[in-house]
């Protein structure tokens, strides 16, 4: 409990309240700030305690963004619970990805390379995570809710790079710019 009010726990809530709020409301220009204090925390740390940050991030992210959930099944089913375990399910599966996430990130030594090195490295490791994620679970599009590209589909200016690269290459330079 004292992890969640320490400065590294109130760094993984703001980037939890950022990126919901960016992907919730389109609000790009959080897009490309909203990770940088999940990286702040993330960086001196390799291994378990990487992974415990993406997890807590995870579990903050996934219960807003997934908060839909338990209600809409409940209309469909006419019972609560069937919604309430997929909503956990759902938010068991977003501490997973972003703790495995952080933990990729984290592996990578970053003592004696050039911030540029590192920068591609997150971002890569990043990309290549959203790629997964969709391409492992095709049948639940909600996850999809999870790329960071959805925040900068309301700019017109923003998402121009998709012409080249698609949603990747968007969360590819998001990721960049947040990490730098």
């Amino acid at each position: 409990m004292a992890f969640i009010f320490s400065r590294s726990g109130l760094l993984i809530l703001l980037s939890c309240i950022a990126f919901a709020l960016s992907i919730m409301f389109a609000w790009f220009y959080l897009a490309w700030v909203c990770l940088a204090p999940l990286f702040i925390t993330v960086y001196p740390h390799r291994s378990v305690k990487a992974f415990r940050s993406g997890a807590l991030f995870g579990l903050g992210f996934g219960a807003v963004l997934l908060y839909w959930m338990p209600s809409l099944i409940a209309d469909f089913t006419g019972t609560a619970l069937p919604g309430i375990v997929i909503y956990g399910a759902g938010i068991v599966i977003a501490m997973l990805y972003y703790g495995l996430l952080t933990w990729a990130t984290a592996w990578f030594p970053k003592d004696n390379r050039p911030v540029a090195m590192n920068a591609l490295w997150v971002a890569s490791v990043w990309t290549l995570g959203e790629w997964l994620l969709s391409t492992a679970l095709p049948g639940m599009p909600w996850f999809g809710l999870f790329r960071i590209s959805n925040a900068m589909l309301d700019n017109l200016y923003a998402i121009q790079a998709a012409a080249l690269g698609g949603t990747y290459l968007l969360g590819f330079f998001a990721i960049l710019v947040n990490y730098f």
